[in-house]
């Protein structure tokens, strides 16, 4: 089976374009994200990230990327572990669903215009609370209760290293 070029990146000691197969960049790169490889601008567009089950693939990168869980998604989503273990293997998110795991993953979703001739390209962002509050207004509700739980859970984070630093400066005698 012949190789696909991918990808064609001007190669300065050579003075000519020279041609990357998929095999010799992913053998080059590793499993670094593509966004943190010099001259890729968007995740996937190399590696083939998106190719098989695109929206799951895409959640999991979000999930990755975040540390957030099965279990955290899930309970934004507002369906159970297994309901979207399920959706993961048969690629079912709808883009409300992507915005959510989106926005609980800590990401905006952003629509950039692609006209390479345009002097200032466009760009519009989507207020996950002003379209769920048209849309889905129980969704935008577990999206509430998530950021209490976020904005409970770094209180709390707070308090514990507060205290520690209260018994720290109490073992060793330091005055502020």
């Amino acid at each position: 089976m012949a190789e696909k070029t991918i990808l064609q990146k001007a190669d300065p000691s050579a003075g000519k374009d020279r041609e990357k197969t998929l095999d010799e960049f992913i053998q080059k790169t590793g499993k670094l994200p593509c966004s943190q490889i010099e001259g890729v601008e968007s995740v996937g567009a190399v590696s083939g990230t998106w190719s098989g089950r695109p929206r799951s693939n895409l959640v999991k990168h979000l999930m990755d990327t975040s540390g957030k869980t099965k279990d955290e998604i899930a309970a934004c989503l507002g369906i159970t572990t297994r309901y979207f273990n399920n959706k993961l293997h048969r690629d079912c998110f709808s883009l409300d669903e992507i915005i959510e795991v989106a926005y609980v993953c800590g990401y905006l979703m952003v629509f950039r215009g692609n006209d390479p001739k345009a002097q200032e390209q466009r760009s519009f962002q989507i207020s996950v609370h002003e379209y769920f509050a048209a849309r889905d207004r129980e969704a935008l509700l577990r999206l509430y209760e998530h950021d209490e739980w976020v904005r409970e859970k770094k209180k709390a984070e707070y308090d514990d290293l507060k205290a520690r630093m209260e018994r720290l400066r109490a073992e060793y005698r330091f005055e502020d």
